[in-house]
């Protein structure tokens, strides 16, 4: 009897052991998540599930190209976008419509540390960041020095995305983790890995 109740107290603490293994990997180092919507096709579909990268981010380890799973600001709900402009990176953002250039203008990523000025047509361009990082509303300032790294998002899709185009730059704070693949891709890799 001694040694069923050793050999169950074993399995329980193995059982325990392996689950905190799960969570502790779950909170910090991959996670799996579902995409919604149509903004990253053809890349990624809707319903299609993506592993996700959560080891720590830094600018230097982000790259234009990168597809990114991050918080947005205004509802706290997470958004799947590929980084178009990372932290010291400039694009040129031009609106037209129906062939006529409406505006342009270069939109430059802050880095932490990097101190900008402002004149009264790009202020509004980084508006939100600065009271997202001073946590106050504040009106026209002739410059300002960040305190995070900021990241320009667009959709694979356009036509059919919310991304950075209408909210904004988003800081590293509100970055979830870089997308390695799909479920699919990930288990093609392991396998072709295994030649």
């Amino acid at each position: 009897m001694r040694d069923w109740a050793h050999f169950i107290y074993l399995l329980c603490f193995i059982a325990a052991i392996m689950f905190s293994g799960w969570l502790f990997g779950r909170a910090y180092l991959v996670d799996c998540v579902t995409i919604r919507g149509h903004s990253m096709e053809p890349s990624f579909h809707e319903g299609e599930r993506v592993w996700v990268s959560k080891v720590a981010v830094s600018r230097k380890k982000v790259n234009a190209g990168d597809v990114f799973v991050f918080r947005d600001l205004s509802d706290d709900h997470f958004l799947c976008k590929r980084c178009i402009a990372a932290p010291g990176d400039s694009i040129l953002y031009i609106r037209s419509h129906l062939d006529t250039t409406l505006y342009s203008y270069l939109l430059y990523a802050p880095a932490k540390g990097d101190s900008l000025s402002f004149d009264a047509i790009s202020f509004p361009r980084y508006a939100r960041a600065i009271v997202w990082e001073t946590g106050a509303e504040s009106g026209f300032r002739a410059g300002y020095r960040f305190r995070h790294d900021w990241f320009y998002f667009l959709g694979d899709n356009r036509d059919h995305s919310v991304d950075s185009r209408h909210f904004g730059l988003v800081p590293d704070a509100c970055l979830f983790g870089r997308v390695m693949g799909n479920q699919q891709d990930i288990f093609k890799r392991h396998i072709n890995n295994n030649h």
